[in-house]
């Protein structure tokens, strides 16, 4: 091999399959030296074109060196088969809010403890309110002098002094994440027909702020912790692969759903929508 004036292709080609994202080739060529450049951009080895073998795979780098004899090419190219599939979840945390919205606060409705927030100011469990009836602290358990009740009995009463504040289950916020072409799933990429309608962002776009029941094969959505609940769509964002000189499109589609408390978003305010059917 003293001589190369056309590529030559070298053993060790790679292909990776991604089947969360970009799937990817690597393929090494050799050619005479000072030649690389010339011959690459005759033989369409280069961004953007399609690779020798996978046409649904793109150049997307091509790094040239010498070893000393031939001139070397290593060509990377990317692309997506099909579909990816989807990644997402949810998380779930606590936060604080007034201890005056605690279930047993005025009638039992948790299950568990005393109702703690009825009667006159102090109560037997040292609750005081404000002059407009509002709550105010948790005080000291009264002592029964000076016209101030008697105190309340029970597991941990004692412990109510200084309380503001509990924690309840935060918001449920559940995400789905897909990266996808702008073709017609199920079929590969360059016998795709790229149609911009069929973008997952540009149909789900116009349910954002509605009330949406969200479900997926891939990724189970959670129940939320409360009665009644339903969930928002409240986010979505979109990042754009361009390939083939831009006539190739890979987008990453960001979805994120958020469930309400009790008795779902309120209806005076959001728009009831539809469903999402994901994948």
């Amino acid at each position: 091999m003293s001589c190369l004036n056309y590529l030559l292709e070298q053993p060790g080609a790679t292909l990776t399959m991604n089947p969360h994202g970009m799937s990817s080739s690597s393929v090494q060529y050799k050619c005479n030296r000072g030649s690389s450049c010339n011959l690459a951009f005759t033989k369409l080895i280069g961004p953007g074109h399609r690779h020798p073998k996978h046409r649904w795979l793109y150049c997307s780098n091509v790094a040239h060196s010498n070893d000393g004899a031939f001139d070397t090419i290593n060509a990377t190219y990317e692309g997506l088969h099909r579909d990816a599939y989807p990644t997402g979840g949810f998380t779930l945390g606590t936060m604080q809010t007034t201890i005056a919205l605690h279930p047993n606060y005025k009638e039992p409705g948790a299950g568990f403890g005393q109702v703690f927030g009825v009667g006159h100011s102090p109560n037997s469990f040292g609750r005081l309110l404000h002059e407009d009836g509002s709550f105010k602290a948790m005080g000291p358990l009264p002592d029964n002098m000076d016209g101030r009740p008697p105190p309340a009995q029970g597991v941990d009463v004692e412990n109510l002094e200084g309380i503001e504040n509990y924690l309840v289950p935060g918001m449920v916020s559940w995400k789905y994440s897909l990266l996808h072409d702008d073709g017609p799933s199920g079929k590969c990429g360059p016998d795709r027909k790229l149609s911009n309608e069929s973008r997952l962002s540009v149909k789900l776009m116009p349910d954002l702020g509605k009330i949406i029941a969200p479900t997926s094969k891939a990724i189970p959505v959670p129940a939320p912790p409360y009665d009644d609940a339903d969930w928002l769509f409240c986010s979505c964002t979109e990042d754009v692969k361009v390939q083939n000189r831009g006539n190739v499109k890979y987008f990453t589609v960001n979805l994120e759903y958020q469930a309400s408390g009790k008795g779902g978003w309120n209806k005076n305010i959001y728009e009831q929508g539809g469903s999402h059917k994901l994948p």
